[in-house]
């Protein structure tokens, strides 16, 4: 219960502090289907799968997967433009995407360009 409790108020301050400073978070971002959005939050963690089809990249930004409203990928097409490292988890990211729905109903962003993705602190995410 307790638990619970830290991550709502914890959830409520990352809603809070981006309204503020013009971003969405992911808890946010998650209700705007069909709308373009720019989010800010820390990567907490990306996850690779080689097995299912079109080899999705997750990107889990301010919770992991399974506390997270919203999942952003790269789909193996686009992949090949990204440098991805384990660098990245941890900083603080800027992702801008349309939020859709994927064949589940989960809201999503697909990133295509090396632009809709910026890791705060490293040079450069693409080739």
């Amino acid at each position: 219960m307790k638990r619970l409790f830290v991550l709502t108020i914890s959830i409520f301050t990352l809603i809070h502090v981006s309204a503020q400073n013009g971003f969405d978070t992911v808890f946010t971002a998650a209700d705007k289907i069909g709308e373009e959005v720019v989010i800010k939050g820390t990567l907490e963690s990306t996850y690779y799968c080689p097995n299912v089809e079109g080899k999705p990249l997750f990107i889990h930004v301010d919770a992991p997967y399974k506390d997270n409203p919203l999942s952003i990928v790269i789909f193996k097409d686009h992949r090949m433009k990204f440098h991805v490292t384990e660098e990245w988890e941890n900083k603080e990211v800027i992702i801008k995407g349309q939020v859709s729905r994927l064949g589940s109903g989960r809201p999503v962003i697909i990133i295509r360009e090396v632009e809709q993705l910026t890791i705060l602190g490293i040079d450069g995410v693409g080739y």
